[in-house]
C-alpha cells in the first residue's frame, strides 16, 4: 500500500511525501525489492546521490541480475564524476541484456567521458543496428559526433533522427546547429582558396608540376622546375598563387626560343620515367600555364564552370599538368560533381604520386560521396607525404 501511494506521489511530483511512504514500507518489510528500487529513484530525483547509491546497492544485493538497476546506479556515479564505476555498471548491464540498445548508448557515454571515443561511437553504432528506427539512437550518435567536431557525420545522423521523428523540436534545433557548423567549415575552406596552399582543401601553386622531390628542399610541395616568376599583385589584379622559389635559385624568365643549334648526333635515350609537365614542348607549356593561371583565378572568383573550361583547355595542351587536374577537380568538387572530381584527383595523383594536396582534395570528395574509408585512407597518405616533405 505504501509503495503504491508513493508511486502516486511521484506521479504528482511530490517526492518528499513519496520518500516518507517508502520509508514506512521498508520499516514494515525490509526485504521489499520494489521499495528499495523506487526509493533509490526518488532520492536520485531529489539529488540525494549517496542515499540513491545506497538504495540501488540494496536492490542489487537482492536482485543482481537486473540490468535496469545497474543503469540507474551508473547515472548517479556519472553525476558524482565516478566515471570508472559508472562504466563497470554499464558493462554489467550490457552483459546481462546484450540486445538492449539503451545499455550500449549508456556504455558509449562512459567511454566518451573516459576519452575512449572510438569505443563510444562503436557502442552507439551497435545500438542503431539493434533498433535502426529509433530516433533517440540516431540522436545519441549524432550528439557524440557533434561534440567530437565531426559535424558532417553529426548532421547526417541528426537528419535521420528528424526524419524518424519530425515532431521533435530539440532534434530540429540540433540539425540547424550541425548544418551551421558544416556551412561554416565550407566557408572557411572557400576563404583558404584565396591564399597559398595551407594543407587543407587548397589549390596547387600556379607553377606546380609533377617532378619528384629533390633532396630535402625548403618547399612543402615537390620541387619545381624553373617557371616564370608571377607578376606582383596590384590593387587591380590578383596574382596567381605560387609556391615560392628556393632562396638560392632566382626566378628564371622564359625567353624567346633560341636559334636552332648546329646538327648534333642524337642523344642517348633517357631513362624511362613517368611523363610530366616538363615533357610538353615549350610553346605548349607556356600556353598551358596561362590557362592554368586563368582557371585558378576563375576559381577564386567563384566562376567554377568557366574554370573547368579553361583547365580543360590546359590539360588538352599539356596532358601531364598535375596541378591543372587538381584545380579542375576542385572546381568540380565545389559544383558537387563528386565522381568527376575524384577522377581528376586520380589523374593528378597518377602523374605525381607525392602530390599531398591532391590526396587531401580527393579525401574531401570521397567523404562527400559517402566513401568514408577512402577518405580516411587519403588523409593518412596526405599526412605521411606532408611529414616526409617537411
Amino acid at each position: 500500500m505504501f509503495v503504491d501511494r508513493a508511486l502516486a506521489y511521484v506521479g504528482a511530483r511530490d517526492f518528499r511525501h513519496a520518500v516518507d511512504d517508502l520509508d514506512a514500507a521498508l520499516k514494515l518489510k525490509p526485504d521489499d525489492l520494489r521499495a528499495w528500487r523506487v526509493r533509490g529513484a526518488v532520492r536520485e530525483r531529489l539529488r540525494q546521490d549517496e542515499g540513491a547509491l545506497a538504495d540501488y546497492g540494496e536492490a542489487l544485493r537482492r536482485d543482481p541480475q537486473d540490468p535496469r538497476l545497474y543503469l540507474a546506479r551508473s547515472a548517479v556515479f556519472v553525476r558524482l564524476q565516478r566515471y570508472a564505476e559508472a562504466l563497470q555498471d554499464r558493462e554489467q548491464a550490457v552483459q546481462l541484456d546484450p540486445k538492449n540498445p539503451e545499455a550500449y548508448v549508456a556504455r558509449g557515454g562512459s567511454y566518451h567521458l573516459l576519452g575512449q571515443h572510438d569505443k563510444g561511437i562503436q557502442d552507439r553504432t551497435i545500438a542503431i543496428a539493434l533498433d535502426p528506427n529509433s530516433a533517440y539512437l540516431w540522436t545519441a550518435r549524432g550528439d557524440a559526433y557533434f561534440l567530437l567536431g565531426r559535424f558532417d557525420e553529426a548532421l547526417s545522423d541528426l537528419k535521420r533522427a528528424h526524419e524518424l521523428d519530425p515532431t521533435d523540436k530539440e532534434t530540429e534545433r540540433l540539425v540547424a546547429e550541425a548544418q551551421a557548423k558544416v556551412d561554416a567549415a565550407v566557408e572557411r575552406s572557400m576563404e583558404k582558396e584565396k591564399a597559398p596552399e595551407t594543407g587543407t582543401l587548397s589549390l596547387p601553386a600556379a607553377g606546380e608540376t609533377a617532378t619528384a622531390v629533390q633532396g630535402g628542399g625548403e618547399e612543402s610541395q615537390p620541387a619545381l622546375p624553373a617557371e616564370p616568376a608571377p607578376a606582383p599583385a596590384t590593387s587591380e589584379t590578383a596574382a596567381p598563387v605560387a609556391v615560392p622559389a628556393k632562396p638560392a635559385q632566382p626566378p628564371v624568365q622564359i625567353a624567346a626560343p633560341a636559334p636552332a643549334p648546329a646538327p648534333t648526333p642524337a642523344p642517348a635515350a633517357a631513362p624511362a620515367r613517368v611523363p610530366s609537365h616538363d615533357a610538353a614542348p615549350a610553346h605548349l607549356k607556356a600556353s598551358a600555364a596561362e590557362r592554368n593561371a586563368m582557371g585558378r583565378k576563375m576559381i577564386q572568383d567563384g566562376r567554377f564552370q568557366e574554370a573547368i573550361d579553361a583547365l580543360t583547355d590546359c590539360v588538352k595542351l599539356d596532358p601531364f599538368f598535375a596541378a591543372a587536374y587538381n584545380a579542375r577537380g576542385y572546381a568540380k568538387l565545389r559544383l558537387k560533381r563528386y565522381s568527376d572530381a575524384i577522377a581528376d584527383f586520380d589523374q593528378a595523383i597518377r602523374i605525381n604520386p607525392v602530390y599531398a594536396n591532391a590526396y587531401i582534395n580527393r579525401a574531401v570528395a570521397r567523404r562527400a560521396s559517402g566513401d568514408k574509408a577512402g577518405a580516411e585512407s587519403d588523409m593518412t597518405a596526405a599526412q605521411k607525404l606532408a611529414g616526409a616533405q617537411r
